[in-house]
């Protein structure tokens, strides 16, 4: 987190060898958004929580990080994050149209350096839930297990953790996720990001103000935003052929200033946008974020959803639980474990889900099929695409906003 004279949060906040194999009530896989948002719910409530990242922190994180003031506030209930920049104005076009379109945003979107902020996320969980909860990083799972006593979590090195309840937090790909035999029903889509040093000429059309440029790849579209001394850009499309990198490099020469261009740190990853209900838990289990596909499927906006759901999921294990560490433990029967998964669920489709769900079935194929159309009405005219669209299932009877969970029936 930039303070030097501390050791790495793994050091400070490690169980002492000899303990293993551990045994934890809570285990959470990803230090992301939904995994950090998780620790940070349960830390200080007397349960025992050990968090698990495969990657060194801090790490880089290719992400656009842009979050509403609406959910800056949220955060600010538990912690103040850093704010890398800021966002007053969008300069909107279409596959390169001039004149760009310059709109002045009533709320200013608020611009996160993520490998900071979930380095902020996770040490302010462990500061908070201080000897209750620790932090493993470089420890990628490798398999789970279920036993008669709860969990099994299997790492390198032949070390495992026991646990009575695991959230997976852990991101496109999640092995908790192929755990549940929970698939989701369309591929994901791919971004290409890059963190942009530039001269000052290059980032002074950026000062407060980002741009989005639709169609500019096939399916997609690309963006620029300010992050300080560099911008951090991209390119995104939601169905094949996915774009390359010599597109975003095509894209960055098109859109900056001509020879501003210094270096170019690019990385190329899965978007997990919502492809429909699907399996989100199981008693003891329980997916959040990017491993539950929470990810707008037409914008690819993922940081709220990880929040918002990560504390779903520390919240349903907390009432499970019924406030008292030693009663941390798998419900007794099927039925039970059902039960808490289908709560979970529940709550998850209602305040997450049916927004995305209208989102896909409804403006997801506008964006695709006539993009034009969409970038006329919605990007230009900034009709409000929820409300249109949850009028439109309205009028067409269609019941998106019940979740339809494979679990009802099990």
């Amino acid at each position: 987190t930039g303070r030097t004279s501390n050791p790495p949060l793994a050091q400070r906040y490690l169980v002492l060898k000899g303990e293993e194999p551990m045994t934890v009530d809570v285990a959470i896989i990803g230090a992301g958004p939904a995994g950090g948002m998780a620790a940070l719910r349960l830390a200080d409530t007397g349960l025992k929580v050990t968090v698990l990242e495969k990657k060194r922190i801090p790490r880089t994180k290719a992400c656009g990080g842009a979050i509403s003031t609406a959910t800056y506030e949220l955060l600010r209930q538990w912690f103040s994050p850093s704010i890398a920049d800021r966002v007053d104005h969008l300069r909107l076009t279409r596959n390169y149209e001039t004149p760009k379109i310059t709109k002045t945003l009533t709320k200013p979107l608020l611009l996160l350096d993520r490998s900071r902020f979930d380095c902020q996320l996770i040490e302010a969980a462990l500061e908070k839930g201080r000897r209750d909860i620790s932090f493993r990083d470089g420890w990628p799972v490798e398999r789970i297990e279920e036993t008669k006593n709860g969990l099994r979590i299997h790492g390198p090195k032949h070390e495992s953790i026991r646990a009575g309840y695991l959230i997976g937090a852990d991101g496109a790909g999640s092995i908790a996720s192929r755990f549940l035999g929970s698939r989701p029903r369309a591929a994901a889509g791919v971004a290409i990001d890059a963190s942009v040093t530039t001269t000052a000429d290059g980032r002074a059309p950026y000062r407060s103000t980002a741009e989005f440029n639709y169609g500019c790849v096939p399916s997609g579209y690309g963006w620029i935003f300010p992050k300080g001394d560099r911008l951090s850009c991209g390119i995104g499309s939601w169905r094949r052929p996915f774009p390359t990198r010599r597109e975003l490099h095509d894209f960055l020469q098109r859109s900056l200033p001509a020879g501003s261009i210094r270096s170019v740190q690019m990385q190329t990853h899965p978007v997990p946008i919502w492809s429909g209900y699907r399996r989100l838990a199981s008693g003891n289990v329980l997916l959040a974020g990017d491993a539950a596909n929470l990810v707008d499927p037409v914008t690819g906006e993922g940081i709220r959803f990880a929040l918002l759901s990560g504390m779903l999921a520390a919240e349903t294990i907390l009432s499970l639980a019924g406030g008292a560490a030693e009663r941390i433990r798998p419900p007794p029967t099927e039925s039970a474990k059902a039960a808490g998964g289908l709560d979970y669920e529940r709550r998850i489709h209602h305040t997450v889900g049916r927004e995305l769900e209208i989102r896909r079935l409804f403006a997801l194929p506008v964006f695709l099929e006539a993009p034009d159309l969409f970038y006329r009405k919605f990007v230009l005219e900034g009709r409000d695409m929820a409300a249109t669209y949850r009028n439109l299932a309205e009028k067409l009877n269609t019941r998106v906003a019940e979740p339809i969970s494979p679990m009802a029936n099990s």
